[in-house]
């Protein structure tokens, strides 16, 4: 049973956090505390920490940045509240992995911890390999089945190792990136579905995304996956067989004015997280790309 550490002032929050996490079989750890929660994590208990940003003692940033720098192994989310999404850029420039707006807890919480422990606990084999290989590409051809690509994400993450490209910070957000991409490449590309139908309790999501998977032209629909790796590059495309989109149509989920928006933040936390990304002129393939070590950006 993974152990995740909630760390709110709220206790209202806290409690709603725990009832979805504790539903899934998590055990929740809860603390007001930022010091508490450093303390905890140094104590080798803990697999992910969700904080808030505004603690008793301390600010999410802070955790944030502290976990970073001593436990880069486990996986941080800040959760935002109305009005300071501004924040999430910054606290994924200080290393946290991803991030969850208040208002969109009963739709992504669960979602994000799978997939952040997913990663986490990847199997890393063939360490004496490491010196050996210097880089290569390979392709892959994915159907519509959204779980084949926590395998996948883990097999790349296991070749960036081998490589010893980045630290373990570094792949866990290339892998929360990819994981986004190939999601919106599987449920936006081939199946269209619109984010509209993550509304209200998912219902309207689920029962559609079963249909789709049935249906022609979607059943038929593939992912192409290129990844192009070395000690230096970190180069990933994907391309589906939908119609395509126009990234600059997505609402930017730092605006308040798209508070309620269920879409964009994907896209969002892509940019964040990788140091490049490009898309085809339709709009079905998405480039991206992570450099090691990191270019410092010009002041």
């Amino acid at each position: 049973m993974a152990h995740v550490l909630i760390v709110d002032a709220d206790l209202v929050e806290r409690e709603r956090m725990v009832k979805l996490l504790s539903h899934a079989g998590y055990h929740c750890h809860v603390l007001s505390r930022g010091h508490d929660a450093l303390r905890l994590v140094d104590a080798g208990k803990i697999d992910a920490v969700f904080t808030e940003l505004m603690l008793i003692d301390l600010n999410g940033l802070q955790v944030v940045e502290w976990i970073r720098d001593r436990h880069p192994k486990i996986p941080t989310v800040l959760i935002t509240g109305r009005g300071n999404e501004d924040i999430a850029a910054e606290a994924l420039q200080k290393g946290a992995c991803s991030y969850i707006p208040k208002r969109r807890m009963e739709q992504d919480l669960l979602r994000t911890v799978e997939n952040i422990l997913g990663l986490k606990t990847a199997d890393r084999r063939i360490q004496h390999l490491a010196h050996c290989w210097i880089g290569g590409e390979t392709v892959f051809e994915l159907d519509n089945t959204v779980e084949v690509i926590p395998p996948l994400v883990a097999h790349l993450q296991d070749q960036l190792q081998l490589l010893r490209f980045g630290d373990d910070s570094t792949l866990m957000r290339i892998g929360v990136a990819l994981t986004e991409a190939l999601e919106n490449a599987v449920y936006h590309g081939n199946l269209e579905l619109s984010s509209e139908l993550r509304r209200g309790d998912g219902t309207a999501w689920v029962r559609e995304h079963q249909r789709r998977r049935g249906l022609v032209p979607y059943r038929d629909r593939k992912v192409l996956v290129t990844a192009r790796l070395s000690r230096e590059l970190c180069d990933v495309t994907i391309r589906d067989q939908g119609p395509g989109f126009d990234p600059k149509k997505l609402p930017d989920p730092t605006d308040n004015a798209n508070l309620e928006s269920v879409s964009g933040r994907g896209v969002y936390l892509i940019r964040m997280l990788m140091d490049e990304i490009t898309y085809n002129d339709c709009g079905n393939q998405i480039r991206l790309v992570k450099r090691w070590p990191p270019v410092e950006t010009p002041k």
